[in-house]
């Protein structure tokens, strides 16, 4: 949290909800307030069901790495504005 500040470099978090290592709140949840708080492009995803551990199973992987790739292109390839995102 220390370092989480203004020019931090965009950042995507995965983290299991099952996690029994580091648990999602206030862990990952707090580093993303943090984040956000000080202007940083990020994204967290929550795994349901998934404990810390996750990348064993192929298709959690695949998903992490579809995610990942897509920020990245997001935020660092290719960056583009999007307009905002209303419900």
């Amino acid at each position: 949290m220390t370092y989480a500040v203004a020019g931090f470099p965009p950042t995507v978090l995965f983290h299991g909800t099952a996690d029994t290592t580091l648990a999602l709140k206030p862990n990952s949840m707090r580093l993303f307030d943090v984040l956000s708080a000080a202007g940083t492009p990020v994204e967290l995803h929550a795994i349901e069901g998934a404990p810390h551990e996750f990348d064993r199973h192929p298709e959690l992987a695949t998903g992490c790495a579809y995610w990942a790739d897509l920020f990245l292109e997001r935020h660092l390839i290719n960056p583009m504005t999007y307009p905002p995102f209303v419900s």
